[in-house]
């Protein structure tokens, strides 16, 4: 599973460690790239996972010229919070560009991927 989809940005996120010790169960939650560079074996592997719910984080531009049109069951969400994001983690951002090493860029990540159920927080009604 998940073999034409390994050449995109495209990961099972089971494993990752839950607050309580424990690990996010396999096949419940995947992350990837926008559908732009998705082939049509890409989207029949997708088809396949029977995914129930798509959150699209991209911007409104980014979604009409590359639109989620693969999963006609499941359903759509879309939060447009890229900008908020990328005011929320701008500090971060600039000390990656003045610091490159590997250190920075886990702090920019780590505060990148903190802010984001926040950045979702008032869309988080629709997912009831």
């Amino acid at each position: 599973m998940i073999k034409a989809l390994a050449n995109l940005n495209f990961r099972d996120l089971g494993g990752l460690p839950t607050r309580d010790g424990r690990g996010l169960r396999h096949g419940l939650i995947y992350r990837s790239e926008g559908p732009v560079r998705f082939l049509p074996e890409h989207r029949q592997e997708l088809r396949s996972l029977d995914i129930k719910l798509i959150c699209d984080l991209r911007a409104e531009i980014e979604r009409a010229a590359a639109p989620n049109d693969w999963n006609a069951t499941g359903r759509l969400l879309n939060f447009d919070v890229v900008n908020d994001l990328r005011v929320s983690t701008h500090e971060a951002w600039r000390a990656l560009r003045d610091d490159a090493s590997e250190t920075a860029a886990k702090i920019a990540m780590r505060s990148n991927y903190t802010a984001i159920p926040f950045a979702l927080q008032p869309q988080l009604a629709d997912l009831r």
